[in-house]
């Protein structure tokens, strides 16, 4: 783990306000690996957990949910929210809510998923958190194994509420040296320093952006990079506006 603004697990006190960047290490959602953590002063949250409901509240990690749909939510649902702090208080005004249910029937299409295998079903199919992952005619590369712990990369389709995969790639350190990437950007600082899928993002090289500009660059746009690790920050050297 990587920490940002702390020295370490040590640093950590009662009442700081904390980023944390994840990897699902559970099936059902309760348990992660944190990749990065940093003090933060932001207001505007994203958060992936478990529903704990008492009474009529419903809450993730002890922030009490307000907004739309929250009073639809069941105990134990893995949820992604995204929104704003309460002001002198615990709770969280939600603006975008998603159940990341891998059994709905509403999956479909290509899928492309990064995580922790969390269990191995047999020498073709494992988990990835809650995903149940179908390796039988995929292609390997990185040189890894299937085991409990095994950072990948799944690239495939849905089938039946399972990825069946065309490719799966082994995350060590020296595949994750050079990069592509592509996704909403989960946090954004500054050209030199956003989050794209757990990803710290340098691109203070990069002299334009494709299909926009750099004030088109914000929380929940759609963007695909390219770049080189440099210790926890991919370093950019291209980034377009998915249009």
């Amino acid at each position: 783990t990587v920490f940002e603004g702390l020295g370490g697990v040590a640093a950590l006190a009662n009442g700081q306000r904390v980023t944390v960047w994840a990897l699902q290490s559970g099936a059902d959602g309760s348990h992660w690996t944190a990749t990065r953590v940093a003090l933060t002063t932001a207001t505007t949250v994203i958060s992936t957990g478990l529903v704990v409901v008492s009474g009529s509240q419903r809450s993730l990690h002890g922030l009490t949910l307000s907004g739309s749909g929250v009073s639809g939510l069941a105990v134990g649902q893995l949820v992604r929210v995204q929104g704003a702090l309460v002001a002198n208080s615990t709770g969280l005004q939600v603006d975008s809510l998603q159940v990341l249910d891998a059994t709905s029937t509403a999956l479909q299409g290509d899928a492309e998923v990064e995580g922790l295998i969390t269990a191995v079903l047999s020498t073709t199919r494992f988990m990835l958190g809650n995903v149940e992952v179908d390796a039988s005619t995929a292609t390997v590369s990185g040189g890894g194994t299937y085991a409990v712990g095994a950072r990948v990369e799944v690239e495939g389709q849905w089938q039946n509420r399972v990825i069946k995969a065309k490719k799966v790639s082994f995350e060590g350190s020296s595949s994750l040296e050079e990069a592509e990437i592509d996704g909403k950007i989960e946090q954004f600082v500054s050209l030199a320093n956003f989050t794209l899928r757990s990803q710290r993002c340098d691109g203070s090289a990069v002299k334009q952006i494709g299909n926009g500009k750099v004030s088109d660059l914000k929380v929940g746009v759609k963007v695909k990079v390219k770049g080189t690790k440099a210790g926890d920050v991919l370093k950019l050297t291209s980034i377009e506006i998915d249009s």
